[in-house]
């Protein structure tokens, strides 16, 4: 009761908000009785998301750089394969080992990027970023023989294709899906094209 003599309004909250007002703690879309599933899948998340990051930065040339020596050299492109991979580890751990565990009535509350073909599908984006690159090393290489080139063409036409597939059950109604989707068939298309030049050498 106030001081006045009236009653103190109520406070209703709903779970999600109080009085129209949204909690500082609130999860979204997250029921926050499956928070405990997804703190550690967004986790996991944000431990690749900083190496992918980090693989982007070290394939910018430096602003000393001008003209043709703006390049990326192998020491770095190498240092690039190994942050994808970490990348790739993490995503992929939390696709087999963390959402294996939680139900799918669970999962279907967690927002699209945290989904599992979404997350999947990024892991095996990432393997294929780390094949171009090597085939790209190998194509500069004269110890590379076209076997070898030939294998690694082949790889990443099935890691492209490995990662379209696995948007095919995701919701990509979302402008970050749409240009996942987009980026995964052009690269489809341009593995493709690369596979069939080098079988015609």
């Amino acid at each position: 009761m106030e001081v006045n003599g009236h009653h103190r309004p109520r406070r209703e909250c709903n779970g999600r908000e109080c009085n129209g007002v949204q909690p500082v703690n609130n999860f979204g879309d997250i029921d926050p009785w499956t928070a405990w599933a997804y703190k550690p899948i967004s986790c996991l998340r944000m431990c690749g998301d900083p190496k992918l990051f980090e693989a982007n930065l070290m394939l910018i040339p430096k602003n000393g750089q001008v003209g043709d020596e703006k390049k990326v050299f192998e020491d770095a492109k190498k240092d690039v394969v190994n942050s994808l991979l970490k990348a790739s580890g993490c995503l992929d751990y939390s696709v087999n080992r963390i959402l294996a565990q939680i139900p799918a009535q669970v999962m279907k509350s967690f927002p699209c990027y945290l989904q599992e073909g979404m997350l999947e599908a990024i892991s095996i984006q990432t393997l294929a970023q780390c094949v171009e690159i090597q085939l790209g090393l190998a194509s500069k290489c004269e110890k590379a023989t076209l076997s070898v080139k030939r294998r690694l063409a082949y790889e990443l036409v099935t890691y492209f294709s490995q990662a379209h597939y696995c948007l095919s059950g995701c919701n990509t109604s979302n402008s970050y899906g749409k240009k996942l989707l987009l980026f995964l068939k052009w690269k489809c298309m341009e593995a493709k094209a690369a596979s069939t030049n080098m079988l015609i050498q």
